[in-house]
């Protein structure tokens, strides 16, 4: 829990927060001491908790399932960033319309209703919209967000390796 913290402490002549913590979140992804698999596990329940209705529990359960599953638990942290507030109109947004689309209701209606935060009153059907749209939505992007960072650590480890092993000198046939 120490490195999440780590990640959002500001540093000396830091004027911003958020692209400096997206650098920060990557380097702890990419240099974590696991495998590709664990730590894309990881990230992929972090999504899956930052864009499911979790009611503020998202980080919280990213890292109580990374646990009981053995994945990285930094890593379903980081990937719990998805959720952040600045992000949850675009995820509703989204959620909403294709959870719409899927039910044949107007995506222009649909984007009224989370425009002026009606979506609660606008009844079962809408809801039951929102909630399949969200499913939809969270499948796609962890989906994407697996196999990414998946191929990301991959080449980033396999990169580490060929620069650690050592340099065998280049075989010359006519010499000896």
């Amino acid at each position: 829990m120490k490195k999440v913290f780590a990640l959002m402490k500001k540093q000396p002549g830091q004027t911003g927060y958020f692209w400096p913590l997206w650098l920060r979140i990557y380097r702890d992804i990419v240099h974590a001491n696991d495998t590709p698999g664990r730590i894309a596990g990881g990230v992929a329940i972090g999504v899956i908790m930052g864009i499911m209705p979790t009611f503020g529990l998202g980080t919280v359960l990213a890292g109580v399932l990374a646990a009981v599953f053995r994945f990285n638990v930094v890593a379903a942290l980081a990937g719990s960033v998805t959720g952040i507030p600045i992000a949850a109109p675009l995820i509703w947004l989204a959620s909403s319309i294709i959870g719409g689309l899927l039910m044949g209701l107007s995506w222009k209606g649909m984007y009224v209703l989370v425009k002026t935060r009606q979506v609660l009153d606008a009844g079962k059907e809408v809801i039951m919209a929102y909630l399949l749209g969200n499913l939809v939505l969270t499948v796609i992007v962890t989906s994407l967000s697996y196999v990414l960072v998946l191929l990301i650590v991959r080449a980033h480890q396999q990169s580490v390796i060929r620069r650690t092993l050592p340099q065998s000198p280049p075989h010359n046939p006519s010499a000896g």
